[in-house]
């Protein structure tokens, strides 16, 4: 993987010297928006057979670190091998590290980066406060991460 710096946009400044975001405020839009319902959390899973041991023992998922109970998750919803992305990222994330990948649609980005984020959050205390905050730059991606952590909420 490469990575190239990105340049600052270098957009206009009004005559307070703020950085103008080329519109309106947006701050209107949120105060509309409906409150989130808490989801209920889902019970533990029950412990594994020793068979299934064996199988998540052997996931190409374990091996790049994500816990048991996410492996069986994923095992569960039919994901049997990570993709040549999620095996990039995956374990770089888990150590704590930042990362910028590309990869084409379709091939577990989504995926690449929630994983982690879910094993984060399982093994960290509830506060109450917001833990993780991912910004898309799309409707799209916005549904596409939506529907990833509905199959997946911790």
């Amino acid at each position: 993987m490469t990575f190239r710096p990105r340049r600052r946009n270098s957009r206009s400044t009004g005559s307070s010297g703020a950085r103008n975001p080329g519109g309106p405020s947006q701050a209107g839009a949120f105060r509309s928006l409906p409150p989130v319902a808490s989801k209920p959390s889902l019970p533990p899973l029950p412990p594994a057979a020793p068979d299934e041991l064996a199988t998540l023992a052997l996931s190409p998922f374990t091996a790049l670190g994500l816990t048991q109970d996410l492996v069986r998750a994923l095992l569960a919803e039919g994901y049997t091998t990570p993709t040549p992305i999620q095996q990039a990222v995956i374990p770089t994330v888990l150590s704590g590290r930042d990362i910028l990948a590309c990869a084409q649609t379709g091939t577990g980005k989504t995926a690449a980066f929630v994983l982690p984020i879910l094993q984060k959050l399982a093994n960290a205390p509830k506060t109450g406060k917001v833990r993780v905050l991912v910004l898309t730059p799309t409707r799209c991606l916005l549904y596409t991460s939506d529907a990833a952590d509905e199959r997946s909420s911790v």
